[in-house]
């Protein structure tokens, strides 16, 4: 019986370790297939995650990106890679040609008299281009030689240590022809006291005329006036002003029948120097500056001590500078004979006095 038992208690275990072992292989085939599922169908999304997870920075990383752009060379601009643009204007900027700068220096040229020739197409300094031309007489050249901007047609000297100057350092340069000058701004007369006689407004049109409106007496005169350099005229019915322009003031000479019903001469000084501004002298001070003038400054046969000075009430125009009338009398006793005038500038810096070999008033220099 205990036989028995045991058999079948044997038997129990073996079906028992069977089952077990059935158990565990049926585990490790589903495991299996589940492994193969993972290689080979496994869900994109994961994959995906996966991926990232590994090199989250491999493909977007700024970096990487510059990394990239910077191994091909980019191409040079049109502006920096042309050789036919040294002055730096854009490819659209028409430059000059040869034949138009050769016009340009011969409008300040008398070719009559001298001959311009191109030596230099393409000269460069300091990052401009210039058209080379000099200027000769007879086969022999005039230094320094012109050269003109291609871009902008200005003209320039050019010396032979390479140096640019202005065009005024042209031995044939005039400037009453040649010289530029701003032909706008407001211009005042003044009377001996600083009182306004006359004023004009001028506003350029263009590089050869400018408009004008001249205030004088309570009357208005409008007028266009032609440019010549650092002159300028007016012509109306027989009247003609001349126009001066100096650093701060214009000049202006009225000939011909009056324009204004009163005399329209004189120099007329800018806001930038007004009246005020000179600090004028009295008259009195006038008189003491000729009485100071030398015998040789003078020329006069005695000291100034010996004569009598007076000074004439207003001023007038000298060389277009208002000035005061100083004389100088002799004593005779039963009469006083006028010995000379002196012009003195109602700013104190110049003393005239008439010359009678030249006609005209002359400038007493200093000691």
């Amino acid at each position: 019986m205990k036989q028995n038992t045991t058999q079948k208690h044997r038997r129990f275990c073996r079906i028992h370790t069977l089952t077990l072992a059935a158990l565990l292989l049926a585990g490790l085939l589903l495991m299996a297939a589940g492994c193969g599922s993972e290689d080979g169908s496994s869900d994109p999304t994961e994959q995906t995650t996966e991926s990232s997870t590994q090199n989250p920075t491999e493909e977007s990383s700024p970096e990487n990106t510059s990394e990239s752009t910077q191994t091909e060379p980019a191409e040079p601009s049109t502006e920096e890679s042309s050789d036919s643009n040294p002055s730096g204007a854009g490819e659209d900027t028409v430059l000059l040609t040869a034949d138009d700068a050769m016009s340009l220096v011969c409008e300040r040229i008398d070719t009559g008299i001298y001959s311009v020739d191109l030596v230099e197409e393409s000269l460069a300094v300091e990052g401009n281009d210039y058209y080379q031309f000099l200027v000769s007489s007879n086969g022999s050249a005039i230094y320094p030689s012109l050269i003109v901007n291609k871009q902008s047609g200005s003209i320039f000297c050019y010396t032979e240590e390479g140096e640019v100057r202005g065009y005024s350092s042209f031995p044939l340069y005039d400037a009453s022809v040649d010289a530029v000058c701003d032909w706008n701004g407001v211009f005042s007369l003044y009377s001996g006291d600083g009182s306004v006689l006359a004023s004009i407004d001028l506003g350029q049109a263009d590089s050869h005329s400018f408009e004008f409106t001249l205030t004088a007496s309570g009357t208005e005169l409008f007028g266009v006036a032609q440019i010549r350099g650092n002159t300028a005229l007016y012509e109306r019915d027989g009247s003609q002003l001349d126009f001066l322009m100096k650093e701060n003031s214009l000049v202006i000479t009225e000939s011909g029948s009056s324009l204004g019903g009163t005399s329209l001469s004189g120099e007329y000084l800018s806001a930038a120097s007004s009246f005020e501004q000179t600090d004028p002298i009295s008259s009195e001070e006038a008189m003491d500056l000729v009485s100071a003038l030398s015998m040789e400054q003078t020329g006069l046969p005695a000291e100034l001590s010996e004569y009598t000075i007076t000074v004439e009430e207003g001023t007038v125009e000298i060389n277009g500078t208002l000035c005061y009338s100083v004389c100088v009398y002799s004593d005779l006793g039963e009469r006083m004979q006028l010995m000379k005038v002196f012009s003195v500038s109602v700013d104190g810096e110049h003393i005239y006095t008439f010359d009678i070999d030249s006609a005209q008033d002359v400038e007493i220099e200093g000691n």
